[in-house]
């Protein structure tokens, strides 16, 4: 129904484009060429923005629910087109991932067909989602041996691309019970200004998460202490909180 409603809206849009137009220019050719470029316009922008406003639920909000259910409903609008929901079903597996549910992305992430996901962006998230979710199953053969096969083949094209292989090699340390690795490595991502740049709370809430794991398994519950705390004021509704509040209740 929303979707009927949206294209009525939107040719009628089309229509006092063009009876505008049509007080300006003669040719219907220039009207019509106008026309579409006007409209493909605000369609991208709107997609744009309602995509944006969505991550932001996730990303911002930290709110996992809330942005399942609003990526749900966009997939009912996209409707059968490939692409986008190969895209809406990526933005599923993160939001498995930050309800502590693995196994749910995991499931979804292997329904992609690999056909769909061939461009440089949608392969690192779904390679990155995908080893995560073998990681937080304790998987860590089958993490290993895809991140073995794949990781070497991305080509980090952007900052946020590179930032996600850094965050993701940053967990490997620990989940490879690496554990001063991953604080070193975490430590030197945050002393740069570039890095910092451009983090949202989920990112925030998930470095002081995995930092302060690392930092129990070393005995450093004072450090710990500070970075649960910070998981706590950046990461709302993250399943990470209420683990968090637990552990801090156990130092």
């Amino acid at each position: 129904m929303k979707r009927a409603r949206n294209f009525f809206i939107f040719v009628i849009i089309g229509i006092i484009i063009m009876v505008t137009l049509q007080q300006f220019i003669d040719s219907m050719a220039i009207i019509m060429g106008i026309t579409y470029i006007l409209m493909f316009g605000m369609f991208l922008g709107s997609s744009i923005y309602r995509r944006s406003k969505r991550l932001a639920l996730l990303n911002d909000a930290c709110d996992p629910e809330a942005f399942l259910q609003k990526t749900l409903k966009q997939q009912e609008l996209t409707g059968s087109h490939k692409k986008s929901d190969v895209i809406l079903k990526l933005d599923q597996s993160a939001a498995y991932l930050c309800m502590d549910k693995p196994d749910e992305a995991r499931k979804l992430l292997l329904e992609i067909e690999q056909k769909y996901i061939k461009n440089p962006s949608l392969k690192m998230v779904y390679v990155v989602n995908l080893i995560i979710a073998y990681y937080e199953l304790d998987e860590i053969e089958q993490a290993e041996r895809l991140y073995e096969q794949e990781v070497g083949l991305l080509l980090p094209t952007g900052k946020k691309m590179q930032k996600s292989m850094q965050l993701l090699t940053a967990e490997r340390y620990y989940y490879l019970k690496k554990y001063q690795a991953c604080i070193d490595y975490y430590e030197e991502l945050l002393s740069q200004k570039d890095f910092i740049k451009g983090l949202r709370n989920r990112h925030h809430a998930g470095i002081a998460y995995i930092m302060a794991l690392s930092n129990l398994h070393l005995g450093h519950t004072d450090t710990a202490h500070e970075q649960l705390q910070q998981v706590i004021a950046k990461g709302n509704k993250l399943a990470m909180v209420q683990d968090a509040k637990q552990r801090l209740a156990e130092i």
